[in-house]
């Protein structure tokens, strides 16, 4: 996921978790969100609480988080307004179906990649690449001129 991050731009990881993605891509300012504070730069804030960082950057990435996140639309929306670029994981319903399992791991939602494409179409973002890795599939958005 990080290979489509162009070395030098303003990157905010949201779900930053062991903040692995700086140490991957050099970033002109890294900026690390997350639930905990992980170190003294972290923003912390609870998605599920509504709450996102008020900043405009280059790249928003967010790998293993989407599906913790009860309210996606809004989510998006957040993503969409900081950013030009978002770069995205998600295990989509046609990749892992069992909802029961997907609960047990703490997952609070269960789209399809249908559905989860549209709300960035609505957002004025257009994909740029998508693969499937392991049941992940990774997505690359873009905000159309």
């Amino acid at each position: 996921m990080a290979e489509h991050i162009t070395h030098g731009l303003k990157v905010l990881d949201l779900g930053c978790g062991k903040m692995w993605l700086e140490t991957m891509v050099k970033c002109s300012e890294y900026i690390p969100v997350d639930y905990i504070s992980r170190d003294s730069r972290t923003i912390v804030c609870d998605f599920n609480r509504k709450q996102f960082p008020n900043v405009l950057v280059d790249v928003t990435f967010a790998s293993g988080v989407i599906e913790y996140v009860n309210d996606v639309k809004w989510f998006v929306g957040e993503m969409s307004s900081s950013s030009k670029k978002i770069i995205i994981s998600y295990v989509a319903m046609e990749d892992f179906g069992d909802v029961s399992i997907r609960r047990s791991r703490g997952w609070v939602n269960h789209l399809t990649k249908r559905r989860l494409l549209k709300l960035f179409e609505e957002e004025n973002y257009m994909m740029l690449f998508e693969t499937v890795i392991k049941g992940n599939s990774v997505f690359v958005f873009e905000r159309r001129n």
